[in-house]
């Protein structure tokens, strides 16, 4: 996605100008892709003198239409040559690597979005994948995804707030006095302290206890880091992290856990997410929060982690155009996102779907997520 600041518009018409058109063509462009990019450049002589008319003015040929972004820079040292003053002001603009997050795109609307779903299992085929090395690995096991097409809401704009209570997530001011995130005896020495403290205030909890975080990072590929001092991708995935049963059992893992459990209190596996970017809000594969009000049962099914000592249990969700998705747009380094992954009260939220996903508003200049999640268990004695 881009402003229409001529950017794109000047690189296509250099191109008929010179008479080089014929690169758009050869590099696989339609009439269509090459005619819209000659389109936004009627606008570009009047956008620094009415900026604020065009403001929320944008097109997705970017990233996303990778034949595009191939004859993009062949084009600009064409347009150089030949024009190499005529468009200083915005060649800067295009030099100036935070620009495009910059502009003034339009963050309030709704915006449809594309989320990735898991596919139900086929007969006989359980729904799951492998993390570790396995020297067998079952072709019962299969891991199928599909793009859906979804509307994605501000979270902001919620009146009143979203609370644990209410939707099962909720966002809230919290600063840190962590200095480096990668380094794991200080987030442990520092942030897990502070992260108790949020979560007992936000939930009601009488004690919570941080057992694991994980550093993300957009650039990355592995969705799992093998140690807390690497750190992983975002996960692309609408999921849940726990199941009604898979709750319980990973809380008996910990000392006292299973006498807590056998006690028949009550206990929620909260999240607890951040940007750990000092310098940029979130622009790159935001996460989306699912409202679990409008998530039925039956839209639920399991989805297996198979590691080489145990299998863990998590919920895929297949897609409904009635659920209700949320993002809390720019989230900067001194706002927490909070969100139940699993409650064992019954009468209430308690499983609340997430994903990270591509926001079209974000563009290919956006600077690379990086954030920071942890994992808590908070008890209700």
């Amino acid at each position: 996605m881009v402003s229409n600041n001529g950017f794109y518009g000047i690189h296509a018409s250099a191109c008929v100008w010179m008479g080089r058109k014929n690169v758009c063509e050869s590099r696989g462009l339609t009439d269509l892709e090459s005619h819209e990019l000659v389109r936004i450049n009627s606008h570009s002589n009047t956008q620094h003198q009415h900026q604020h008319q065009h403001q929320h003015r944008y097109t997705n040929l970017t990233n996303s239409n990778e034949r595009f972004a191939e004859v993009r820079d062949e084009i600009l040292e064409h347009w150089n040559e030949m024009w190499p003053d005529q468009f200083k002001e915005i060649l800067e603009e295009v030099e100036d690597k935070t620009f495009q997050w910059k502009f003034p795109v339009n963050f309030e609307e709704k915006q449809e979005v594309m989320l990735r779903y898991q596919e139900p299992p086929r007969d006989g085929k359980r729904t799951g994948r492998y993390i570790g090395h396995h020297e067998v690995k079952s072709v019962d096991l299969v891991d199928e995804t599909i793009q859906r097409k979804t509307v994605m809401n501000n979270g902001r704009q919620l009146s009143p707030a979203a609370t644990l209570d209410s939707h099962g997530f909720c966002l809230t001011p919290c600063p840190t006095s962590v200095e480096s995130f990668v380094n794991t005896d200080e987030v442990k020495e520092k942030y897990y302290d502070e992260m108790k403290e949020l979560v007992m205030k936000q939930s009601g909890a009488s004690r919570v206890v941080v057992f694991d975080h994980t550093i993300r990072e957009s650039g990355r590929t592995n969705l799992n880091a093998a140690t807390a001092d690497e750190s992983a991708a975002p996960v692309p995935r609408v999921h849940c992290d726990y199941t009604a049963d898979g709750a319980p059992r990973r809380l008996e893992q910990f000392e006292g856990g299973k006498e807590f459990v056998e006690s028949g209190k009550r206990f929620a596996f909260i999240n607890v997410w951040r940007s750990i970017d000092r310098e940029h809000p979130v622009m790159q594969m935001p996460l989306a929060v699912c409202d679990e009000n409008t998530v039925p049962e039956e839209d639920r099914f399991l989805y297996e982690l198979h590691f080489e000592d145990r299998i863990g249990e998590n919920y895929s969700l297949q897609f409904n155009e009635n659920h209700d998705w949320y993002c809390y747009p720019k989230m900067t380094l001194d706002e927490c996102l909070l969100f139940k992954v699993y409650d064992r009260e019954q009468n209430g939220v308690r499983f609340v779907f997430h994903t990270a996903f591509e926001d079209p508003r974000g563009g290919f200049r956006a600077p690379p997520r990086k954030s920071v999640e942890v994992r808590t268990i908070a008890f209700f004695d």
